[in-house]
């Protein structure tokens, strides 16, 4: 054994047995090969052998050195091939954060209705049919047809595409959407009319609501025992269809969709206020069910609703 261990030991002041000295001077000679490795001090680089180190300190340091350290996992999700569903805090939508379709359907979302994001300029007069100022804050609805400018036009495209990843559904094409045709509650009327025509509920300048109608001539009462009997339900006479009825999760139950409704109702057909036993829906998901009776709660009798026909 060497004479600097040994003094290492009498500085140490240990009483070893041969078993105890013979563990410390394997581990003390791993230390030695660390001699050429280097350690910051305050920004300079000093070998570990020039360091001013009292001897019990250095050889406790230089033992620590040698042994090995083990790595230090931590599991932060365990994937079982789950869905990890968040909310994001600043455009409201759910998603699952581990799954790429989602996280890309969120960012689109998101582009449009981010909170502090204006999309919409309220200075398209023209569109607006309504407007009330709310706590304090400006609330209208604007109404977009074919005769709106492209940009225009775009921009409700892509407002209606972004409710996609919220809700289910599909939507008519661009030139469906802005197409012309001939009345389907008159065949001598010849003049073309837009088929659908958008309205869009601001806040501000966010987009925080958005109802799609459609021209139609005729809808069918849905009754409950259409539902379970099979009965062919009897047409009657109708204006407009909401096809697409959607509004901010964090603003829901607030009368958004109500209003929407309403306004499309009184602004839809020129000159004319369509009544809401000449109006239909889509086929309307659980929620848009929900809406729908209590819009339409004893409009038709015997019926719940009417949906356009096909």
């Amino acid at each position: 054994m060497s004479d600097y261990f040994d003094n290492d030991m009498q500085e140490l002041g240990g009483d070893f047995t041969d078993d105890s000295r013979v563990e410390m001077m394997e581990r003390y000679h791993d230390a030695q090969d660390m001699r050429d490795h280097a350690i910051i001090d305050h920004g300079t680089l000093i070998p570990l052998a020039e360091q001013a180190i009292d001897i019990p300190a250095r050889v406790k340091l230089e033992a620590d050195l040698a042994r090995p350290k083990p790595f230090a996992l931590h599991q932060q999700i365990l994937d079982l091939g789950q869905s990890f569903h968040s909310k994001c805090q600043n455009c409201g939508m759910q998603y699952a954060i581990n799954i790429a379709t989602d996280r890309s359907m969120h960012d689109k979302f998101h582009n449009v209705f981010r909170m502090g994001g204006p999309t919409f300029k309220p200075k398209y007069d023209k569109t607006q049919i309504w407007t009330k100022v709310i706590e304090g804050e400006k609330h209208s609805i604007q109404c977009i047809s074919c005769k709106e400018s492209g940009v225009i036009r775009n921009l409700v495209e892509s407002i209606l595409e972004a409710t996609l990843m919220d809700m289910d559904g599909t939507l008519p094409s661009t030139e469906q959407m802005w197409s012309m045709i001939t009345s389907p509650n008159d065949p001598k009327d010849l003049i073309p009319v837009p088929r659908y025509k958008v309205f869009l509920y601001l806040i501000g300048a966010r987009p925080i609501g958005i109802l799609l109608a459609e021209r139609i001539g005729k809808a069918n009462a849905i009754t409950a025992a259409a539902e379970t009997e099979n009965i062919t339900p009897v047409p009657q006479d109708a204006y407009m269809c909401i096809d697409r009825l959607w509004v901010h999760s964090n603003f829901r139950r607030k009368g958004i969709a109500t209003s929407l409704a309403n306004q499309a109702r009184e602004s839809f057909i020129p000159g004319l206020v369509i009544e809401k036993k000449e109006v239909a829906i889509s086929q309307p998901t659980s929620v848009g069910s929900v809406f729908a009776e209590k819009y339409f709660k004893g409009v038709f009798e015997g019926a719940r609703f009417a949906v356009t026909s096909t």
